[in-house]
């Protein structure tokens, strides 16, 4: 069998639209946000200074400006999700937080949503398979260590999902082969499972046009390496 040989790293796909600059150290955060919606032109909000809170999210109640929202440092619970739900035009969030199985309906709630991105959460199976019933995510990147195998179950359902990144998921060959099916999928990225070269070429003998990563670096066999 012909083993995985592992290329230089690329960049995972953007939904970043217009951004609100960084935070300054002499404003708050609710100063940046008021200062993005009474922009119009802004239609993301980048918050990457100073930790954004709960209350801080209070201001987004009913926007239909912002359409990405990227939170790098944050101490967001899963009730400060719940006025996230009321902005209809939401196509992208990153939030790097400690999110739960609890925030998932909220998340379900977000209609418009597209692009989700949670590298810190600490999800259980039963929240992926929640999750899954969302009828519009095409990109989940996700990390969780109580993840498991039954996890790529329910994403292979995600029949709009066309790019997938665990990070820190203790799947391995097994669970992979859940996603055999899943020919929706386009690119797929890996960093610090348990999955071996066994499983990835028969992942790729499966999906020979699946972009695959592993640990930031692209595989010999990626039909697409040269795209990017």
């Amino acid at each position: 069998m012909l083993a995985v040989v592992l290329l230089s790293a690329c960049d995972a796909p953007r939904a970043d639209s217009r951004t609100s600059p960084s935070i300054p150290d002499e404003k708050t955060v609710g100063q940046v946000i008021n200062d993005t919606l009474t922009n119009p032109a802004a239609t993301t909000l980048h918050l990457d200074g100073p930790l954004v809170t709960d209350q801080d999210l209070l201001l987004l109640t009913n926007n239909d400006q912002i359409t990405s929202i990227l939170i790098d440092h944050s101490v967001i619970t899963e009730k400060g999700l719940m006025p996230l739900t009321s902005m209809a035009n939401l196509i992208q969030l990153r939030i790097r937080s400690r999110l739960t199985d609890l925030a998932v309906p909220s998340i379900i709630n977000m209609k418009a949503l597209k692009f989700l991105n949670l590298p810190q959460a600490d999800f259980t199976d039963k929240g992926i398979l929640a999750l899954s019933t969302h009828p519009n995510i095409q990109l989940l990147r996700i990390g969780g260590k109580r993840l498991s195998n039954t996890s790529l179950d329910s994403i292979a359902t995600m029949s709009s999902l066309t790019f997938l990144h665990l990070i820190n998921v203790p799947i391995d060959d097994q669970g992979l082969s859940a996603l055999y099916g899943a020919e929706h999928l386009q690119s797929l990225y890996l960093d610090d499972t348990d999955v071996t070269d066994v499983g990835l070429v028969k992942l790729i003998e499966q999906l020979p046009k699946l972009h695959l990563h592993i640990n930031q670096n692209h595989i010999d066999r990626d039909p697409n390496k040269h795209e990017h």
